[in-house]
């Protein structure tokens, strides 16, 4: 987890998917072509599960943001953050 926050970045089917971490106003957020489509509040660190349906090609699809808190002895030290289409994971890439 970076300081300010974090943002990944995923292309889909020519739609950029991104999952937001914004620790200065302490949002997880999920984004489909730069709209926020579901977020949650993150004052302290916990698993967040951000789930969403669309529509794309005449076919519903369900997209699920995840952040995963990995802790040592009960400190949060990092996350594992990852976003499922149709149970499939995208490859995010990492972005400042």
């Amino acid at each position: 987890m970076a300081l300010t926050g974090d943002r990944y970045v995923a292309d889909y089917e020519g739609h950029v998917i991104e999952l937001v971490r914004d620790n200065w106003i302490k949002v997880f957020s999920l984004l489909i072509d730069g709209q926020v489509v579901a977020k949650e509040q993150c004052i302290l660190p916990h698993n967040i599960e951000l789930r969403y349906e669309f529509e794309m090609n005449g076919r519903t699809h369900q997209i699920v943001g995840s952040s995963q808190v990995r802790s040592v002895f009960g400190l949060p030290l990092d996350a594992d953050d990852g976003i499922l289409i149709d149970g499939v994971p995208l490859p995010l890439v990492k972005v400042k």
